[in-house]
């Protein structure tokens, strides 16, 4: 997969979790907001895997009060994780889609 094209993807879904209230959020005394943001994708690869955590650290700074949560998890084991967080109540705010996401859908867990 290419290192660039993933990257850009994580920054857009970073990026657009700043447009998305995923938590009550306790407004400031300066207007701004913050809250938890839970993702949970699969190991990439060791350089992947950084930038996406440099990428999160890089949206905690710019958006005060915010806090994300990454869970990677091996590729093989991505779905297991997923179906555990969806049937316990607890599931990603943010997630990389499984190729069988309509299977999901079918069962209602999203």
């Amino acid at each position: 997969m290419n290192k660039r094209f993933v990257t850009r993807v994580l920054v857009i879904v970073l990026s657009l979790t700043a447009c998305t209230p995923v938590a009550p959020a306790a407004a400031t005394a300066g207007g701004a907001t913050g809250g938890e943001i839970n993702l949970l994708a699969w190991n990439i690869s060791p350089e992947l895997d950084k930038a996406l955590q440099d990428q999160t650290a890089k949206f905690a700074e710019t958006h005060p009060g915010s806090k994300v949560n990454v869970t990677l998890v091996p590729y093989d084991q991505f779905n297991t994780k997923l179906t555990l967080m969806l049937t316990s109540g607890a599931p990603p705010d943010l997630s990389a889609m499984p190729s069988d996401i309509m299977a999901y859908a079918k069962e209602e867990k999203v």
